[in-house]
């Protein structure tokens, strides 16, 4: 296929490093946009999926707004043996993703840890059902503030290329250090090069009120590679 067909598949991960117990993700909201603008993502408009998790069953969400048919998702990294009922759930609203039952796995350096994905369906078949580079299109993903990363944990959102190599992945994740301290951090790996590119990263400081860390990864201008990461705060009402 040519660059201009090429897809995107969003996931959702956790990850931690061994042998660490680790905090379970919470997320509230994963919204994901096609076509338009930030100005128009920011006032809620060209959303192609919006899911709240509060359906009870964390591998289908609610219709896609282009086609009318359910979102479905792929729990990925699950450990042998491990029960999905307890590595994936939706419990009152929140989306819950355990690393603790995640598979030990590779990042594109070889560093190995626990990590655990749940992945969205995006139809790599259908270039208007579908993330295509010739289109504008976001992501943005919810976390819950009360549950923060530990030491050598991270939460958050990626983007894959599903359509070409599969080797390339931008990443925007909330990250624990081993001195405490946590970070908002951007990253792509190459897993063919074998190479990690850190392209941002910032201390994690909450202001008052704030209950949820809003993550995003937006592909802004159609026809180009870019990939941007964004942060922002919300209350516990969403605003």
């Amino acid at each position: 296929m040519s660059t201009t067909n090429r897809l995107a598949t969003l996931a959702l991960a956790a990850a931690c490093t061994m042998p660490a117990t680790a905090t379970v993700m919470t997320a509230w909201q994963l919204n994901v946009y096609r076509d338009g603008s930030s100005v128009d993502w920011l006032l809620g408009n060209s959303r192609l999926l919006g899911d709240s998790f509060d359906n009870g069953n964390p591998l289908v969400g609610p219709n896609f707004s282009s086609t009318g048919t359910p979102a479905n998702y792929v729990l990925s990294g699950l450990a042998p043996g491990a029960d999905t009922a307890l590595a994936v759930r939706e419990v009152g609203g929140s989306l819950l993703l355990d690393p603790n039952l995640g598979e030990v796995a590779a990042n594109a350096q070889g560093s190995t840890g626990q990590s655990i994905r749940l992945r969205l369906l995006t139809n790599i078949s259908d270039a208007n059902a579908g993330l295509n580079r010739s289109r504008s299109f976001a992501a943005s993903l919810r976390l819950d503030l009360a549950a923060l990363p530990d030491p050598g944990q991270s939460f958050g959102l990626r983007f894959s290329d599903n359509f070409g190599n599969n080797n390339d992945v931008v990443e925007l994740s909330l990250t624990g250090a081993t001195n405490g301290s946590r970070h908002i951090v951007l990253r792509k790996q190459d897993f063919q090069a074998g190479a990690i590119t850190v392209l941002g990263s910032v201390p994690l400081v909450v202001p008052a009120g704030a209950g949820a860390l809003v993550l995003s990864l937006n592909h802004n201008t159609p026809n180009t590679d870019t990939i941007s990461g964004n942060w922002a705060f919300a209350d516990a009402t969403g605003a």
